[in-house]
């Protein structure tokens, strides 16, 4: 007979895989689309850009106590508009339809779910104002990946975002 904390234990170690197949199968697909991107020099950069904030995403996740793997996945849908395109502008918003457009495809996120990952993506690039928790966290996982490819680059709403961002994570 199996003890309720071995019970436990394996459901943790379902749920933990479960999030481990669900990001990397958005992972794959992410990967897929950018693969088609040129120059080679977007792509690599898009590859790079959207990898990184994906894990600073998950790591301010895990430090702030909120839900890492949905983090991670916001992180991944965060620029895809802007490489897959080559559209900057208005490419949060973009990227937001992109990323429900899939969702939307799969089974594999509650609604909840999804719309905590398009919420995130959506409100990405608006730095000077303050949305929920996971909206934050993709925010500054971006400003994050600017910090250090760019240190000293910032100007505005970002640069106070970035400040504050260094000075939680001791930076400063």
């Amino acid at each position: 007979m199996k003890s309720a904390g071995s019970l436990t234990a394996v459901r943790l170690f379902l749920k933990e895989k479960m999030m481990t197949e669900r990001y990397e199968i958005v992972k794959n697909y992410i990967y897929d689309k950018l693969t088609a991107v040129e120059p080679p020099k977007s792509r690599n950069e898009g590859l790079r850009h959207i990898t990184a904030v994906s894990q600073y995403a998950i790591l301010l996740a895990n430090i702030r106590g909120e839900n890492a793997e949905l983090a991670g996945i916001a992180g991944l849908f965060h620029d895809l508009y802007a490489y897959a395109t080559g559209i900057r502008k208005e490419h949060a918003k973009g990227g937001a339809h992109m990323a429900k457009d899939w969702l939307d495809q799969t089974d594999l996120f509650t609604k909840e779910e999804k719309e905590a990952i398009v919420g995130a993506v959506y409100f990405h690039s608006e730095k000077g104002t303050v949305h929920l928790p996971l909206d934050e966290i993709l925010k500054d996982a971006d400003v994050l990946d600017h910090i250090l490819m760019n240190p000293g680059a910032f100007i505005g709403k970002e640069k106070e975002r970035a400040e504050k961002l260094m000075e939680e994570l001791h930076f400063a």
